[in-house]
């Protein structure tokens, strides 16, 4: 586990392992890809 002081200047490309997010937890509609599981895997395309 680490800390940071300042913004590390990065910012999320997509949403990943969207189907196993909480009920109660909203996925943000930021416009950012979202993939059910990993972007990496065979034949993923995004929802």
């Amino acid at each position: 586990m680490g800390t940071f002081d300042d913004d590390p200047g990065i910012r999320p490309s997509v949403r990943q392992f969207v189907t196993y997010a909480a009920a109660w937890e909203s996925i943000p509609d930021d416009g950012l890809p979202r993939f059910p599981e990993s972007r990496h895997a065979p034949g993923a395309r995004p929802l």
